[in-house]
């Protein structure tokens, strides 16, 4: 069975804001918020953005999807274990991508603020 997805930002993920983030494991599921900056059909790796901070998607479970480079996208998935000399970085093997262009980012971190205050993280 599939976990439902925790929602973290992409600075709680990769950037400056990890040790704020909740404790994440390699494959655990996570939903995240990122505009699509590059996509590698041939190896099926797509670069992840915002505010500065990137992550490599691994797009493969996504099959054919219709992209548009620097879009905004809502990222569902399971987080994949770095290696251990670091030549392939933490990943997010996406198994779900949601449009999320006309979302208002900002509005949208501080309802996850205010979502984590009330729920607990």
């Amino acid at each position: 069975m599939v976990q439902s997805a925790r929602i973290v930002l992409l600075s709680e993920l990769v950037g400056t804001q990890q040790q704020h983030a909740p404790q994440l494991l390699a494959g655990d599921t996570v939903r995240t918020l990122g505009r699509l900056r590059d996509l590698d059909v041939h190896t099926n790796t797509a670069r992840i953005e915002l505010d500065g901070n990137e992550l490599l998607a691994d797009t493969e479970l996504l099959g054919v999807f219709d992209y548009r480079i620097g879009a905004m996208y809502q990222w569902l998935g399971e987080l994949v274990e770095a290696d251990a000399a670091g030549r392939r970085p933490l990943r997010l093997r996406a198994r779900i991508l949601r449009a999320a262009t006309d979302l208002d980012v900002k509005l949208f971190e501080q309802a996850l603020v205010l979502r984590r205050r009330l729920v607990g993280k």
